[in-house]
Parts: structure tokens; C-alpha cells; sequence
């Protein structure tokens, strides 16, 4: 593929949100998971069906409307490419490729709802189960995994569209779900999962068999994390966080002063040790820079319990939690500060390149497809498609428009089958900003 094209595909994807409504903040309305897709895109799930999206880093949320009014207790998304057409092994290249990604989330009752474009629809999977469904994990599109109530733990290998039950050998509650990253010298993936009473199952085969494991201790585990390199730790009641250097075979208590409960840990793969993050009780975070073995407490000012967090790399995170509860750190869970504050220091960094230009969707597409963008500030947008000669063959947009998410729509039925290329150029002040991207028009 030309540099063109690669360049191009580095640009976050965000794609049409007709359905969505602004969510104003603060809400009373428990935040219990959230997962990010990319540095400004996540989405954050909770109590009465709720559903909320971002795609600038969390300065704001608008909700998906999911249709249905059971707590969702877990989410996460995965990214991958899809190839088209003749793969030229020698020039590394393909005739084109499209950035696809899955999102789900799950709850009580057994359900289990999946995206598969962005986030504007979803599907209720039918998972064969009324268990409270507490964790859902993404390996791969062929690997979903889903634990919840009762010793449930279900597998899809198609994309979520259905799911086996896997045996577990327990009836314990199982509340979360971990899997380590893929190592080209060894084929089988190392997972472990927490549950109540101290339950936690090891694998070493992908997830196929599970075995319990001796976990020292009977308070219920709530979060369990493992390693690049295999360390797995769980934490949960009673401030109890164990740790595991040897797949699981034994564990050890980690050292710790806190004595509420631990909700949900990440592991954040610092430069020199392996750093971990846990939100706690009456707004505890809690972080280790010493591989899990030594815990410290961090207080945030805040007072509600924080159900979950997650980063998107080792300094950048979201935590939510009771009462609508969101709180951001920028220098790795060190310190945490709340929306507003937030939002006024990330104001005063805003720049240009903040312009965002989607993949249109669908791509490929045939005769119609939408385009979307988000603007940082007002200004004056033109939006016209060219085709590989570089002449214009749409003007699709000229006006003077707000800051926020727009979309506008291309019909191609009087042209050819082909590649052809969309530009948005915005005027503000003295300054012009240029985004292009590629679409695929079948016929």
C-alpha cells in the first residue's frame, strides 16, 4: 500500500452518533466499567441499561440508547484489520484494508449486547443463560470470553454471534477475567479468572481447560490481572491482594494497609517494573510499582466507591464509579482529579490537530455512505471527494459550522466502482486545517 494510504489509516476512526444525545453531568447513575478504544475514544457502562460514548478523552459523553433497562456490569472493544483483495507478499501490500472493531458489553440476566459499527447498533446475543454476566474479555474477534454468576463461563468463536458453554468445575460467582499477551515462542496463552470465596481458575490452553487454583484465602475476589510476563495478581475484599510468579501453581498476599474492597485492577506495563492500578472504597485508588508485591494508597478527594478503571497506555486513565463518578489521571494513577477540573486544563491544551476526520461508513459502500468529523472550535468547513486523477467529482459541503460532532452524507450512484478520496478543509481565524481520507465505492 503507498505511504498515502498508511498515513491515512493512522487517524482515529470515529464514526455517526444520529442516535446519541448529550448526557449531562454529574448523573446519579452507577458507572460500572469502561474500556477505551483509542487515546480519546471509550465507552462507559452501568445500572438502567446505560451506555455512554466519548471520542475527546472524556471532556464529554453522549449516550447510546440500548433498550433495555439491565445493569451492565462489563464492556470492552477490540480493533483489528480486515484485508481485501490480492495480498504482494513481497511488497507488503494489499489491494485495501478496513479497520473493524467489536464492542461489547454485558450484565445481569444474561445479557449480552454486541457493535460491530462503532458503537450505533447493537445486538442482543443470545447467550443461552439467565446468570448475571460480571466480565467480558476480547482476545481476538474468534475469542470471546464472557464470566459471570454460578460458575458460568461462556466462549464465542464467532464474533459474539453465539457461545459454548466452557466447564469451570466450580458454582462459585465469577467476577473477573484475564488473559496474557501472545508470545511467538509459546502458542498457548496463560489466563486466570477471580470469583467469590477466594475462587481462582488458572488455564495455560487458550482458555479450552480451567483448573482451581489455591489462593490462600477465602474472601471474594472481584479483579485479577496477568502479566506480559505471566505474574498474575487478584484482588478483592478486605483489602486482599495475592500474587502469583509461577502461572498460578502458588500465591502470596501482597503487602498493603488497605482494608476495603478492591473493585478493579489494570495492569499498566511501566518502563522498568510492572506497574498496577485498583480502585477501591469511598474513592481509594490504590498502585504498586514493585511488580504487585507493595501497594500504596492514593486518596482523590473523592468519597464514592469506584467500580472500575482502565488507561489507555501507562499514564492516561478514567475511573468511575457511584453516583456518575469519573475522575482522570494523566501521569499514571498518581494523581486523579475530577470532570470539571479536568476539562479546564485539557481546554487550555486544545489544538488543531485535534480536527478529526472518520472513516467513512460503511467502506466499501454502494451507492451511499456517511462522513464524519468532530471539530475542536468553530469554523468555516468545505468537504469535496476526488477521485485518483484528483478531480472533483462531489462538492459535498460549504458553511460555517460549530464546534462538535457533524456528519454529512455522499451518494455515488452516477460513478464508477473505485478508490476515490474525501477533503476537509476548516477555516478559523487566520489558520486552515487539511484532513483527507480513502473510501472504496463498490458496485
Amino acid at each position: 500500500m503507498k505511504n498515502f494510504s498508511r498515513i491515512n489509516f493512522l487517524f482515529t476512526f470515529f464514526f455517526i452518533f444520529a442516535a446519541l444525545s448529550t448526557y449531562s453531568q454529574p448523573t446519579s447513575l452507577n458507572e460500572n466499567d469502561i474500556s477505551f478504544e483509542s487515546s480519546t475514544t471509550a465507552i462507559l457502562v452501568g445500572q438502567d441499561g446505560l451506555i455512554m460514548k466519548t471520542e475527546d478523552g472524556g471532556s464529554n459523553w453522549n449516550v447510546i440508547p440500548s433498550g433495555v433497562t439491565n445493569t451492565f456490569n462489563a464492556s470492552d472493544y477490540f480493533t483489528y484489520i480486515e484485508y481485501f483483495g490480492m495480498v504482494n507478499v513481497v511488497s507488503d501490500s494489499t489491494a485495501y484494508e478496513i479497520e473493524r472493531t467489536i464492542s461489547i458489553v454485558a450484565g445481569d440476566n444474561g445479557l449480552i449486547m454486541v457493535s460491530e459499527d462503532r458503537d450505533l447498533n447493537w445486538i442482543t446475543s443470545p447467550t443461552g443463560t439467565l446468570e448475571n454476566i460480571n466480565d467480558v474479555l476480547i482476545y481476538n474477534r474468534d475469542m470471546i470470553f464472557a464470566c459471570g454468576n454460578n460458575g458460568l463461563l461462556l466462549m464465542s468463536s464467532n464474533h459474539g454471534a453465539s457461545w459454548e458453554v466452557i466447564v469451570t468445575n466450580t458454582t462459585a460467582n465469577l467476577n473477573s477475567i484475564s488473559f496474557s499477551e501472545y508470545d511467538h515462542n509459546d502458542p498457548y496463552l496463560n489466563a486466570v479468572i477471580a470469583g467469590d470465596g477466594g475462587t481462582v481458575l488458572v488455564s495455560n490452553d487458550n482458555g479450552a481447560t480451567w483448573a482451581l487454583a489455591l489462593s490462600n484465602t477465602a474472601d471474594n475476589l472481584n479483579t485479577a490481572v496477568i502479566t506480559n510476563s505471566g505474574l498474575m495478581i487478584a484482588a478483592g475484599n478486605n483489602g486482599t491482594i495475592i500474587r502469583s510468579s509461577d502461572a498460578g501453581l502458588t500465591w502470596e498476599n501482597a503487602v498493603s494497609l488497605y482494608t476495603g474492597i478492591v473493585y478493579d485492577m489494570r495492569y499498566l506495563n511501566g518502563a522498568e517494573f510492572d506497574i498496577f492500578a485498583a480502585s477501591g472504597e469511598n474513592g481509594t485508588i490504590l498502585r504498586s510499582d514493585d511488580m504487585g508485591m507493595n501497594w500504596t494508597i492514593i486518596e482523590t478527594g473523592n468519597t464514592n466507591d469506584l467500580f472500575a478503571l482502565n488507561f489507555y497506555d501507562s499514564q492516561n486513565g478514567i475511573t468511575v464509579g457511584e453516583n456518575g463518578t469519573e475522575l482522570y489521571t494523566i501521569d499514571g494513577g498518581l494523581t486523579w482529579v475530577n470532570k470539571e477540573t479536568f476539562d479546564n486544563s485539557a481546554s487550555s491544551e486544545k489544538k488543531s490537530s485535534d480536527i478529526k476526520l472518520n472513516q467513512n461508513y460503511p467502506n466499501p459502500f454502494n451507492p451511499s455512505t456517511v462522513i464524519s468529523y468532530v471539530l475542536p472550535f468553530d469554523a468555516k468547513v468545505s468537504i469535496k471527494v476526488y477521485d485518483m486523477l484528483g478531480r472533483v467529482v462531489a462538492d459535498l459541503l460549504t458553511a460555517n459550522q460549530v464546534s462538535g460532532t457533524h456528519s454529512v452524507s455522499f451518494n455515488a450512484l452516477g460513478l464508477s466502482s473505485g478508490v476515490y478520496f474525501y477533503r476537509l478543509n476548516a477555516e478559523s481565524g487566520n489558520q486552515s486545517f487539511t484532513k483527507v481520507m480513502k473510501m472504496i465505492l463498490t458496485k
